[in-house]
């Protein structure tokens, strides 16, 4: 079946192989060069002659992670009535995750320049930028100048380096004054976040060390041949780039509280607040990617915001079993405001039954990434180019892979978004029909207006505006223009019309005294999702509740109907063991309810089999023991049964399996540790 984790297929646009493949000139078709049996076990090999290889030969299944956190607080009784108190805090965290070696070709955006009025290049097959393989180049058979393809195994595999810092400062004063239990604080945090990926190419070698004869870099081998090249080219082609951000967050804030009056079910209780905050972002793109010079695209944020807010809250048992609460949230920022309120109600008629619902209204500004004017990412999901595979059939001349194709879409802060808003609603009970049982059922619903999205990626590969390759469909002997394979579109923020999600969220826990044997809890719970609805316009909707959607905002992980937890835990003395089931219903392998199967199997069939993504449970195992008063010993096995997780060919979040499947892709693993607590 077509994969976004195999490459080296010969194909119309030509795919990234170890050993290279060049466009011959006369038959219009990729011809792969020898030696792949070195660079690729992968079999069966492709029948067309290609060198077909996967990214799990290279790409991590999970970062490297190394970290350390600091933690202290401090409190100083300054009299009866007021305590000082600080803590700081810092942490570190660096992540290593490897990738594949790069393509020679890629498709890259970056912000439009008077150079480049685009903001695109197309390294592939753009006008002007095509890298070809000399006429005069010892591994060109052709005696013309030809596009070539080509995966730089010579480079080697990619390595996303993340390290960040992070420190948090508190100082605050608490107590009691004219009645009113107050704390008030100033909080001040900052990360630092230090990226280096290595083994990125400058595109401008490349292009000259293949291409221009008379360039000190030429010819650079690639595949098979790659070991004549001398170590003064790698050290100009390959680079390490590298950025450097910042985000800065100051907050001064007060709360208080106290009991206003009697009422006939208790005292009438009254809490107010206020806060501004500053929030500060500069998170530069990679060097090299601010002009297309390097094998990526330009990803990057910034923006400064300042916010007032000021709150009121009330708790009101007006009679013995009946409680209201309210409240309400005025929040100012530089361009909007906004009051938010929230209501409550609780009915308890008996000891053991008690029902409860709640209103709230809620609002988000704009981020520095969907709002900045200097902001733009380019991301990539499937979908189906609906030129090349229309109805979801592969159109004369196209193939599979268009029907599920990878396109990177870029996505530019806009200055004039205006703010979501969002209503939600809950209803639901609390029943502890016999001793040691208690349950809770709540129905809920959030409904988010003027919802702040990017375009569909589905929308965006039908744009007229979309950048493809110039391998342009011949249906009748006549060439359909701007038909060739889709590389890159636009998909700009945008306010949405709303998205409504509703669902149920039941938690069950029953517990068992076992006398000297110790003591039993058993716990459940559910969260059913019955609608996940997107509204684009009033006449474009997509239903993502049960469906491998979305896959615009996420990883591509989906949006099962059902998750189960059901948790077994035995305490006695010092000792505890913990059983947890985790259960993830299936979904249908589609973008969207009603949408055709997003993947095929080689056959046409659709795929996985019935065009379903099976359930998934996992069984966990822990253990704790107290060996003393400062020290814990624990461990934990995940995955106890060493379940495989099932075939998700649509997710990138991971390598052909659902990212919330990941412990069924490791394998079953163990876990030791201490815990010292001075």
């Amino acid at each position: 079946m077509a994969s976004q984790f195999a490459a080296g297929h010969i194909t119309t646009a030509g795919s990234p192989s170890p050993t290279g493949s060049l466009l011959d000139p006369v038959s219009k078709a990729y011809v792969s060069l020898p030696g792949c049996s070195s660079f690729s076990v992968a079999s069966p090999q492709d029948p067309k002659g290609g060198c077909v290889w996967y990214a799990d030969q290279f790409r991590s299944m999970q970062p490297q992670i190394d970290g350390v956190n600091l933690y202290t607080r401090g409190t100083w009784q300054l009299n009866n009535d007021f305590q000082a108190y600080a803590e700081l805090g810092y942490s570190k965290r660096d992540t290593a995750f490897t990738l594949v070696p790069p393509s020679i070709t890629p498709t890259v955006a970056f912000p439009p320049n008077s150079s480049n009025p685009s903001g695109v290049i197309n390294y592939g097959s753009g006008a002007g930028t095509t890298i070809v393989l000399a006429a005069n180049h010892p591994q060109n058979p052709y005696g013309v100048p030809v596009r070539v393809r080509y995966s730089a195994f010579d480079v080697g595999p990619s390595t996303r380096n993340a390290n960040n810092e992070f420190n948090r400062f508190v100082v605050g004063l608490k107590g009691v004054a004219a009645g009113w239990d107050f704390d008030t604080a100033f909080v001040h945090s900052e990360s630092k976040l230090h990226l280096a990926y290595t083994n990125m190419l400058n595109m401008a070698v490349v292009k000259a060390g293949l291409g221009d004869s008379t360039s000190p870099y030429f010819p650079y081998y690639i595949g098979a041949q790659a070991n004549k090249n001398p170590s003064s080219l790698y050290s100009a082609m390959v680079r390490t780039s590298i950025s450097d951000s910042t985000t800065k967050l100051d907050i001064v804030d007060i709360k208080a509280s106290r009991e206003l009056m009697e009422l006939p079910g208790g005292m009438l209780g009254l809490a107010v607040g206020a806060e501004h905050r500053q929030e500060k972002l500069d998170n530069p793109s990679l060097s090299g990617t601010e002009n297309g010079a390097i094998n990526a695209s330009y990803v990057a944020a910034k923006g400064d915001s300042k916010v007032s807010a000021v709150f009121v809250e009330l708790a009101a048992p007006i009679i013995k079993d009946l409680e209201l609460s309210a409240a309400a949230r005025y929040d100012k920022y530089d361009r909007f405001s906004s009051t938010t309120p929230k209501f409550g109600v609780k009915w308890t008629p008996t000891k053991t039954f008690a029902l409860r619902g709640t209103y709230s209204e809620g609002f988000r500004a704009p981020g520095p990434a969907e709002s900045g004017a200097e902001s733009q990412s380019t991301g990539t999901a499937t979908a189906r180019d609906p030129i090349r595979c229309p109805n979801g059939t592969p159109a004369p001349g196209a193939t599979a892979t268009d029907c599920a194709a990878s396109v990177a879409a870029v996505k530019v802060g806009d200055p004039n978004l205006s703010p979501e808003k969002s209503k939600g609603y809950t209803l639901g009970m609390i029943w502890e029909p016999v001793n040691n049982l208690s349950m809770s059922l709540d129905a809920w619903q959030i409904k988010r207006s003027n919802e702040i999205n990017p375009l569909p990626y589905n929308e965006a590969a039908a744009l007229p505006t979309a950048i493809r390759a110039d391998n342009n469909l011949v249906i009748n002997g006549v060439v359909v223009p701007n038909s060739g394979t889709l590389l890159i579109s636009k998909a700009p923020y945008r306010n949405s019309s709303y998205t409504e999600i509703k669902g149920l969220d039941l938690d069950a826990k029953y517990r068992v005294n076992m006398g000297e044997y110790g003591r039993a809890t058993m716990g459940l719970t559910w969260t059913h999702i019955a609608s996940w609805l997107r509204a684009e316009s009033e006449k474009v909707k997509y239903q993502f509740a049960g469906t491998h959607g979305n896959c615009d905002t996420s990883n591509c992980a989906g949006t099962p109907k059902d998750k189960i937890n059901f948790t077994t835990s035995w305490d006695k003395g010092d000792w505890n063991v913990t059983a947890t089931a985790n259960y993830r219903a299936d979904m249908k392998n589609v973008s969207f309810a009603g949408d055709l199967c997003a993947s095929k199997f080689a056959d046409g069939k659709d795929a996985p089999n019935g065009c379903v993504l099976p359930s998934f449970t996992t069984l966990d195992l822990s253990v704790r023991w107290n060996y003393s008063k400062h020290l814990q010993l624990f461990g934990s096995i995940n995955n106890l049964t060493d379940k495989i997780a099932p075939l998700d060919p649509l997710t990138y979040g991971g390598l052909s399996y659902n990212p919330m499947d990941a412990s069924g892709a490791i394998g079953r693993y163990f876990k030791v540790g201490a815990r010292y607590q001075f």
